[in-house]
């Protein structure tokens, strides 16, 4: 009888396992970032019961950017910092020394150079990023909905949240409008 009693146990502790591991498997990231928000919302509401939900955007990645997420593309960011900052020790804001016609800077030929081989660098990080399939950092989605403040008063609130790559946490939430 206790093996009995047992084994039925197991097989509903089985069952909700399974129930919720498949719940999460066939939630769409769309699903789950909106119950993730929700989530959020009954843990920081003033009062969680007055919470009404208005719209949900659509839930957006950011993606590296090559020169974030490919090595070859960092190498390449910091050179171009490395020419603008070489560009800006040759610039002359100070009304220094003129050559003797009066016309050219003595740094102005260094500085145009560092500059152009910044603008050119520039140039293939962006062709460069326009195919680049980086790797996804976070997401993000905005949420309208209405809920009691701390004074009782219903207000409408539309809130940006920052969600981790997994969909699994909530790194940062920012309250765009509250009516």
């Amino acid at each position: 009888m206790a093996f009995f009693i047992y084994s039925n146990h197991m097989k509903k502790l089985l069952v909700a396992v399974l129930f919720i591991s498949a719940c999460s498997h066939f939630q769409t990231k769309q699903e789950c970032a909106e119950s993730l928000v929700k989530k959020y919302l009954d843990s920081t509401l003033n009062d969680p019961h007055s919470y009404e939900k208005v719209s949900f955007d659509t839930l957006k990645p950011f993606i590296a950017s090559y020169s974030l997420g490919d090595p070859i593309g960092k190498k390449m960011d910091t050179l171009a910092a490395s020419y603008l900052d070489s560009s800006s020790k040759y610039s002359d804001h100070t009304g220094s020394l003129y050559y003797m016609n009066d016309k050219i800077k003595p740094n102005e030929k260094l500085e145009k150079l560092y500059k152009s081989k910044e603008d050119s660098v520039e140039r293939i990080i962006k062709e460069k990023d326009k195919t680049y399939k980086g790797a996804i950092l976070s997401y993000s989605i905005e949420h309208t909905y209405r809920a009691k403040n701390g004074f009782g008063a219903l207000g409408l609130h539309t809130t940006r949240f920052q969600i981790d790559s997994t969909l699994m946490k909530i790194t940062y939430a920012e309250e765009l409008h509250n009516q």
